[in-house]
């Protein structure tokens, strides 16, 4: 699940990421990486994106980019999910 606390920094979000994928804290740096793991995975994955409202104004551009990226990847891995949650409300 991604929330607002994967968001605050860039970082932060990569690592969170590059560890959820199973390739450790390094394994992604940047968007492109974001786009290849992602993309490039091979079992049924489900990204969950809970409460985008509470992420910071400050970080939105970076937030949309990102989300922007994992979006594209369903076009090349048909077994990616995408959710939005907000509170308990599912806004599939």
């Amino acid at each position: 699940m991604i929330d607002d606390v994967q968001f605050r920094t860039d970082e932060t979000f990569f690592v969170f990421m590059g560890k959820s994928l199973g390739l450790g804290a390094d394994g992604i740096k940047n968007e492109d990486e974001l786009y290849d793991a992602v993309s490039e995975f091979k079992e049924p994955l489900e990204i969950v994106v809970h409460d985008y409202d509470d992420i910071t104004e400050d970080r939105r551009k970076f937030a949309k980019k990102m989300i922007s990226v994992i979006m594209d990847c369903r076009m090349v891995n048909k077994k990616l999910k995408i959710e939005f949650q907000h509170g308990e409300e599912s806004l599939v």
